[in-house]
């Protein structure tokens, strides 16, 4: 007869076998009790053996202890050769080279590389300090002027379209004056449309109240315009005259520049330009074609006057000495020579086409001079 136990799931039952002294029938009580004595007999041979392994442990516990304390008490084993090993030391890490300033020379910066590191360090965060500083303050710099020429640039936008909604208002009133009063022309009737329409009078004095506002305005924009161009004008003037002194060195003198200007003015009116045009055109009020005739005048004039320092500086040479052939010298043509000469000095104050044929002249008779030795 054995007593089945529930298992887990998915395991068979587990057999317990009764004693053999138990009856073939027994009540559930009594055989309950009867397994759990078998169970206890199980049982006892395990617990009767631990107490004896707990007795174990702290022998063995005790033998560990001795055995570190005899390691711990005996002396350190000796080198046989009697040196002591030398510890370990590691190398410190090397560090970047710090560079120095980019605004110093070069012979500050090789006297850098000699400093201690410490100086260095602190020379390098000094001047980081400071650049960022200025690069900041050059961006701020760059930011206002920005912020500044967007303002101006502005400012020139409404100027512009204000002068011109001036000018467009004016003649709009104007057109309107010619459409809505032509019959007014004089003060007489001025006072016949009082006497006769007041409404109409009373619309036509509303009107030439607001016609006197807007000219007036007008006329501020017409000033304001001419002052600016008259600056602008001198400027131009001023910078136009530097540069032509720099290739005119006789405008610089206080009493041969102002003779020069004023012949240029007489030559000018010689060629056909007149006193009030000049005038006009000195004030920046008129301008000139380079298509002009009396200006396609002075550029001929300019070209020829370039062409005959050409020939000057082809024909005037520097005297070389003559090559005489090996043997007796011959007598030098003293006749050709000294017509050369002459020709020389009579080219030295020709101008036009009398410099032109003494210059040919003068290739002649060296042609002469040459064919004969």
């Amino acid at each position: 007869m054995s007593d089945e136990t529930s298992s887990p799931a998915g395991s068979e039952p587990v057999s317990i076998p009764l004693a053999a002294d138990a009856p073939e029938s027994m009540s559930f009580e009594d055989a309950v009790r009867s397994l759990s004595a078998d169970r206890q007999k199980l049982t006892a041979p395990a617990e009767s053996a631990s107490p004896a392994a707990d007795s174990a442990e702290p022998a063995t516990a005790d033998a560990k202890e001795l055995a570190v304390e005899a390691d711990d008490a005996a002396p350190p084993e000796e080198d046989p050769s009697g040196e002591e090993e030398p510890e370990a030391i590691e190398p410190a890490e090397e560090l970047p080279p710090i560079e120095p300033p980019r605004s110093w020379t070069k012979d500050e910066k090789e006297a850098f590389k000699a400093w201690p590191r410490e100086a260095q360090e602190s020379i390098a965060r000094v001047t980081s300090s400071r650049e960022a500083e200025f690069r900041r303050s050059q961006n701020e710099v760059a930011t206002k002027e920005k912020a500044l020429a967007e303002r101006l640039q502005a400012a020139e936008q409404a100027k512009q379209q204000y002068e011109a909604s001036v000018q467009d208002h004016l003649q709009a009133l104007e057109r309107e004056q010619r459409r809505e009063f032509p019959d007014i022309k004089t003060w007489d009737d001025v006072k016949a449309m009082q006497a006769s329409d007041p409404l109409r009078y009373q619309a036509w004095d509303l009107h030439q109240k607001e016609l006197a506002l807007v000219s007036k305005q007008a006329a501020e924009v017409k000033d304001s315009q001419e002052k600016e161009f008259s600056s602008k004008w001198t400027e131009h003037v001023q910078k136009e005259n530097e540069l032509a002194a720099e290739t005119i060195p006789e405008l610089r003198d206080p009493e041969k520049g102002p003779a020069l200007v004023k012949r240029a003015a007489e030559r000018l009116q010689e060629i056909g330009f007149k006193p009030d045009e000049l005038q006009q055109l000195a004030e920046g009020r008129a301008s000139i074609s380079i298509y002009d005739h009396r200006l396609q005048r002075l550029i001929h004039s300019d070209l020829k006057l370039a062409d005959i320092q050409k020939a000057k500086a082809a024909v005037v040479r520097k005297p070389v000495p003559q090559v005489q052939r090996p043997g007796a010298a011959r007598p030098a043509n003293t006749g050709v020579a000294q017509q050369i000469q002459a020709l020389e000095r009579q080219l030295a104050n020709a101008t036009g086409n009398q410099a032109i044929a003494i210059s040919a002249q003068i290739h002649q008779l060296e042609r002469k001079a040459a064919s004969r030795r």
